[in-house]
C-alpha cells in the first residue's frame, strides 16, 4: 500500500494490469507489470483527463492487439471513448 501512495504511476500500472487480466486478455509471459510503470507515470503527469489507450485493440473481429507497452499510447479520455475498439487496417 505504501508503494501506491509514494508512486501513483505504479498504482496506475497495477490497475491497468489487473483490469486487463480481469477481461481475460492474454498477456505475453515475458511482459511484467514493471514494464508498464514508465508510461503510467507519464500519463499521471499529463493529468486525470488522459488515459492509456491500446493502439491495436485487444478485442476486434479482424485483429487482436497485445497488452504490451509498445501497443500503448496516452490520449485524452474523450478521444479514447470515441475510438472504442475501432481499427483501420
Amino acid at each position: 500500500a505504501a508503494r501506491f501512495i509514494a508512486d501513483p504511476g505504479y498504482k496506475r500500472a497495477f490497475n491497468l494490469w489487473g483490469s486487463t487480466k480481469k477481461r481475460g486478455t492474454k498477456i505475453p509471459p515475458w511482459v511484467q507489470i514493471a514494464d508498464f510503470v514508465p508510461i503510467c507515470r507519464r500519463a499521471e503527469r499529463f493529468g486525470p483527463e488522459y488515459v492509456i489507450d491500446h493502439i491495436i485493440p485487444l478485442r476486434h473481429p479482424l485483429v487482436c492487439g497485445l497488452h504490451v507497452p509498445k501497443n500503448l499510447r496516452i490520449v485524452k479520455r474523450r478521444t479514447n471513448l470515441k475510438k472504442g475498439s475501432f481499427f483501420a487496417p
